[in-house]
């Protein structure tokens, strides 16, 4: 859905109020046909149908072996589902006391209306009638273009401590993000770091240090949000832990 010929779909993102009814519609299936419990339902279903006998008559080598990858297709699209829910805004929560009732969400700023009236305007503003509950000042840690370090291993020669924080890069290779490569058009437009020459044909894995300093009185700091554009995967550690 992201060639570069198919661009229109991409754009239709940068539009507040698509993006607003797309994201509450993953989250409105999220809570019934599409929650957790239904995909696995949904996938017992269809294997119950097809049957273990039948999977085996059409070339799967055993029954246990049909389970086991039914069982890794269910962990795969539950994995992948749970990848939307933390890549959307959390809707807020409203929790009931006695008689007091408390908004709170995971980030941004959450306004409410007394009316029944949405609190949400044209370009995904808030109306002047909307109220604030809770207010949260978001801080951008890693700018797009931060000037990183990088390590093309051709080896098991760097042993697991490049990921922690007193780790010596200064003999890696300095650059900015975003980096890699692409033999298409799609994303070279975008890449600022090249790593074609050493990648191509002869390595899957690059090495990225992102240094950053957190300035905010940790206390005060709700939660982190990581963005992550990549094909096709990645493992992200913070200070030595692997976090995503």
């Amino acid at each position: 859905m992201h060639q570069s010929h198919e661009l229109w779909f991409e754009r239709l993102f940068q539009d507040p109020d698509f993006y607003q009814l797309y994201v509450s519609r993953w989250q409105a299936l999220r809570r019934n046909t599409l929650s957790d419990d239904s995909i696995a339902k949904t996938l017992k279903d269809l294997a119950d149908q097809i049957g273990a006998a039948n999977a085996v008559k059409q070339g799967i080598p055993t029954e246990a072996d049909w389970r086991n990858r039914i069982e890794n297709m269910k962990s795969w699209i539950l994995k992948r589902a749970r990848f939307f829910d933390e890549s959307f805004p959390e809707p807020p929560k409203l929790t009931r006391h006695g008689d007091t009732i408390t908004l709170s969400a995971r980030s941004g700023s959450v306004y409410y209306t007394t009316d029944g009236s949405d609190p949400r305007g044209d370009n995904g503003l808030p109306r002047a009638s909307g109220k604030i509950a809770l207010k949260q000042r978001e801080v951008r840690l890693v700018p797009d273009d931060v000037t990183i370090k990088i390590l093309v291993p051709d080896g098991p020669g760097v042993h697991e401590t490049w990921v922690s924080q007193d780790f010596d890069d200064t003999a890696w290779t300095t650059g900015q993000m975003p980096l890699g490569y692409d033999k298409e058009s799609t994303f070279a437009k975008k890449i600022r770091l090249d790593t074609m020459s050493t990648m191509w044909g002869s390595r899957a894995s690059v090495y990225i240090r992102i240094p950053f300093e957190v300035t905010e009185d940790p206390s005060t700091i709700r939660s982190l949000t990581l963005n992550i554009a990549c094909d096709d995967g990645f493992v992200a550690y913070l200070n030595g832990r692997a976090v995503a």
